[in-house]
């Protein structure tokens, strides 16, 4: 039988992720703040605010998948913010 999921966080883990949380200012908790708005950086710092030039800085799994996913999000808040200033 597998291995039923556990209701906390070890106390080694969740000790230090919650004072990093608190130092970032941030829950400690996954928020889409942290994994897609807070998480990236401009290849050429010139070029444009898509996908194609955007660098996942921390994933989960790796790979070309996952990285286009967050940054395409990214991609798309940009566009959205524009559409606030309208």
């Amino acid at each position: 039988e597998g291995r039923q999921p556990q209701a906390r966080v070890p106390a080694a883990l969740a000790v230090p992720w919650a004072e990093a949380a608190r130092r970032l200012g941030r829950p400690p908790v996954l928020t889409h703040a942290s994994v897609v708005l807070d998480n990236w950086r401009r290849v050429d710092p010139r070029g444009p605010l898509e996908a194609h030039n955007l660098e996942l800085l921390c994933g989960f799994l790796g790979g070309v998948d996952e990285a286009h996913f967050l940054l395409k999000t990214v991609e798309i808040e940009a566009v959205g913010a524009g559409a606030l200033r309208e």
